[in-house]
């Protein structure tokens, strides 16, 4: 069964050269980055979904809470983006 498929994707030059050079240092295909990144993007997507669903139910996750998060985890704290910073 076949797991991948090819396909043709449009995008910026310079994001373009950006990619093959991380692809290069990591000794890898462009298609390789190219699908690691839209993996992280999807799971980053499900993960906003998720803690919307959260807030909706329990209220909205403070501040000290994603820092203790962060510290119990070891994952390092980075502010949650604003709406106007997304844009």
């Amino acid at each position: 069964m076949q797991t991948t498929e090819r396909v043709t994707v449009t995008m910026p030059i310079e994001m373009r050269r950006q990619a093959q050079v991380v692809a290069d240092e990591r000794r890898v295909a462009l298609s390789t980055v190219v699908s690691e990144a839209l993996a992280a993007y999807l799971r980053s997507m499900a993960l906003r979904e998720w803690v919307a669903q959260y807030e909706a139910e329990h209220g909205e996750i403070s501040e000290a809470e994603l820092i203790e998060f962060a510290r119990e985890t070891g994952v390092p704290y980075s502010p949650p983006r604003r709406e106007t910073e997304a844009a």
